[in-house]
Parts: structure tokens; sequence; C-alpha cells
């Protein structure tokens, strides 16, 4: 039970602070000085910046208690409930967006959102009305007199292990994006300034984009629960093989750059970092601590190019290298067919006309074999051929001369 007597308001009012809260779900300042955090049992620290990380896992936990599991219909009441709450508060999607994700209307949006809310408070005030007793014990939580970092940092643990085995590459600038939109409420009512500035064109990472969004939110919400009226800067470099994102407060920003404070990110971090092949370190100028800086792997996509004409080998090599691919080329039917299946690139290219095999031949191979059959090849060719060989199972169809712009674009919207 908390140790002073309860302010919870009546049920109504209760379901608005619930509202509320999600609203502000990344605010760590709003959470930590929250009614609701005062009410929370104390995990023995005394710190009050523990509650607004206390009350944020809980806000989080009970959406995850929603999901209703693989095995429900999908776009069922249970599993629209669930989806809505995660895209809506944790994603940070628009409105529009998630009525779109979920197929439903603006107006229908708006009339699920409630009743999710309302079913999310009446966990929470069952829970809070019962001295949180029967709280249930989720994956990865510790007893209750656990300190609070040390349930966040399990926590993220079981989130990043769980999404690593997906595999997946994370746009930078997209990324960064969605963390910005989750937190420019609290830039504005804190009063900082974001200065942002990332490479051109945007590198892709190898990490998962959910766990790159809670990196990025957990410096995002360390930095702006400690200033006000300042410059949040935003910068991302490459350097070789590796892109390089910072988030640092103007250097006149005071931070606290005590090893195991309870609410500094980098142990968290640390742990996420290595499960990404990714690096996370402390920034500092004129010798103060400004904020932090993420390493992240540059995913190297490979694209194969068969092509009988070495000028188009050298020149597409030129192309994409440069925009970070990986490149393989061949001149040989036989010997790509080969690279095919053993490299499984992510994109192929194939010329139509070659002398030993042409390429209709080479691609009604590749789509035959159990090893190839889901890489997509793009055609390039002088040949006018494009509605055949789209009908012939080509992914997409280019005229030659093909130009940088369009080749990158291209092979980036298949990727």
């Amino acid at each position: 039970m908390p140790e002073s007597a309860s302010l919870l308001p009546d049920r109504s009012q209760f379901s608005e602070w619930v509202a509320d809260l999600y609203r502000n779900l990344y605010d760590l300042v709003y959470l930590r000085t929250h009614a609701l955090a005062k009410e929370l049992p104390s995990d023995g620290s005394g710190s009050r910046r523990d509650n607004g990380w206390q009350l944020h896992k809980l806000l989080l936990d009970v959406v995850e208690e929603l999901d209703p599991g693989a095995d429900a219909p999908a776009f069922s009441p249970p599993w629209r409930r669930h989806q809505l709450m995660q895209s809506r508060f944790v994603d940070g999607l628009a409105p529009d967006a998630v009525a779109q994700e979920l197929a439903i209307s603006r107006r229908q949006f708006f009339r699920e959102q409630k009743e999710a809310l309302d079913v999310v408070a009446d966990i929470i005030w069952k829970r809070a009305t019962a001295g949180w007793a029967d709280t249930p014990e989720v994956p990865g939580r510790q007893a209750q007199d656990t300190p609070v970092p040390l349930q966040r940092l399990e926590l993220l643990r079981v989130e990043a292990a769980r999404v690593k085995r997906d595999n997946r590459y994370a746009r930078i600038d997209e990324v960064v994006d969605g963390a910005i939109g989750i937190m420019g409420e609290v830039l504005a009512r804190r009063q900082i300034t974001l200065e942002r500035a990332l490479p051109d064109p945007s590198p892709v990472a190898s990490v998962d984009p959910s766990v790159l969004r809670q990196m990025l939110l957990s410096v995002f919400g360390y930095l702006t629960a400690q200033a006000h009226d300042t410059t949040l800067g935003l910068h991302g470099r490459i350097r070789g093989k590796h892109v390089e994102l910072s988030v640092t407060l103007a250097s006149a920003t005071a931070l606290c750059d005590e090893t195991g404070d309870a609410d500094d990110p980098l142990t968290a971090l640390e742990e996420m970092a290595q499960l990404s092949q990714a690096h996370v370190s402390r920034c500092y100028a004129e010798g103060r601590l400004t904020g932090y800086s993420v390493r992240l792997p540059i995913a190297q996509r490979t694209v194969l190019v068969l092509d009988d004409n070495r000028d188009v080998l050298e020149l597409f090599r030129r192309y994409l290298e440069s925009s970070q691919y990986k490149v393989v080329t061949s001149e040989q039917p036989s010997e790509a067919l080969r690279m095919a299946r053993e490299l499984h690139p992510d994109v192929i290219t194939l010329d139509l006309m070659m002398p030993q095999q042409d390429g209709w031949d080479v691609l009604q191979t590749l789509l035959n074999q159990s090893e190839t059959r889901d890489i997509p090849v793009i055609v390039c060719s002088v040949l006018k051929q494009k509605p055949l060989a789209l009908s012939l199972g080509a992914t997409a169809f280019l005229e030659k001369p093909v130009d940088k712009q369009t080749l990158v674009a291209t092979i980036r919207d298949l990727t």
C-alpha cells in the first residue's frame, strides 16, 4: 500500500487521468510529478525520478497485457484494442495513420480509442484501489523491492532479445522522424529548440526500428527532463561502415555525470546496443556531459548486377556503392545464377540481351528455383518490354540508359 493516504479521484475522473498520462507517456517530468506516481508502491529509494520511470513502465505493461496473443483473429475487437494503444501511444502515430492501419474511419478511431482507454483505466483502477496487490508478474519483472532501474533494464533486455530475431533494418531518418513526433509536445512544453542534421541520403542501419526508437526516446526523455529553454541537437554522421547519432543539449546545460544515477539511460542503452551490434557513449563539451551518442552498423544490402556490358557493370557499381549498397557483378548468366543461390542478394538487376543466354531464360530460372524465387528482380534493358517483363515475373522494369537517381530509388523501394 502507499505510505500515505490515497488521493485517488472518483472512477470517472480517473479515466481522464489515464488518458492524460498516455498523451504524456514520454514526458518524464510530467509523469514523476503526477498524482498517480505518488500512489505507486515505494521501491525504497525515495527517488522522485524513479517514480516517473515506474509510472512509465506501468503504462507500457498494461498495453502489453492487452495483447490477445497470436491466436486472436486479426481485426477482432481485442486485437484492434491492443493495436490501437500500441500504435497511437507507444509508437506515437497520428490518429489518421492509426485509422488507416486498422482500416477504420477517423470517427470510429476516436470512439475505439476512448473504449480502449476505458479498458486500460479499469485495469489500473482495480490495482490502485487494491493497493497494487493484484498486479500480475510479467516476464522480466523483478519483485517489487527490486530497484526500478533494474526492472527497466530487465524489460529492455527482454524486448530487445525478442525483436532481434526479426533481423530488420532501420532507415535512420524515418526512425528519427517518429521519435521527434512522439516528443514534439514535450519539447514545446519545455521550450526546447531542436537542431537536426542527418546524412543525405539517409543511411539504413542493421537494427530493428523499434529498438532504435526506444533508444532515442530513452535519451530524449532523460535529457528533456533536466532541461528548459535550451537547444537540443540531433546530429548524424557516417564514419566508415557505421552511422553515429548524437543527441546533446547546449553545453551550458548542467547534467548529472555520476555513474549509476537512477535516470542515467547509459546502462539500459548498453544492454540494447549489445544485442544490436551497436555502441553507446557519453558526449562531452568543455568538460561537461552534454548527451549521448549511438553508433550503429550501416546495413550494406547486396545487389547482384548481371549484364554483358562491362561499362554498365562499372556504372551501376559506382551508382550503388556511393549509396551504401554492396555490389557484386557478373557478365555470365551461369555464374550469376550460382551467385544468386549462394549469396541470396537483396535485389538483382538483369539485362535482357546477352549472347550466351538471354535475360528471359535467366528470369524464369530465378523464379523457378526455391533458393531465388523470392529475390526481387529489376529488368534493365534498351528493349521497350515493360509489360512483358512484369507479366513474366519481374518486380520492376527500367529502360536503359538508367540514371543513378532512378536506379537507387527503385532499389530502395524494393528493400
